[in-house]
């Protein structure tokens, strides 16, 4: 016996791609008292830049490129929009 969502569902998806999505969120109020920027979100390229060491280490920064980089605010719009189509 086949629920909705089983084999046949499987097999719809199969040819789908997982994206991945990342928020980042602004420091708060106590966070920029206390620390220096250590993630950098750049939404047109879509990279997230972590740095590891000092403000100046270039050496020691990783950059990770997304599907979708975005703020709070876009996070919960984009998708509400997709829907209404």
């Amino acid at each position: 016996m086949l629920a909705n969502g089983g084999v046949g569902a499987k097999r719809e998806e199969k040819g789908r791609n997982i994206q991945v999505v990342v928020r980042c969120r602004p420091f708060n109020t106590v966070e920029r008292k206390s620390s220096y920027g250590v993630i950098d979100c750049d939404q047109n390229r879509k990279e997230v830049t972590v740095k590891t060491g000092g403000l100046n280490d270039k050496a020691s920064r990783k950059t990770y490129t997304f599907d979708m980089v975005s703020s709070f605010p876009d996070l919960y719009r984009e998708p509400l929009e997709a829907g209404e189509d």
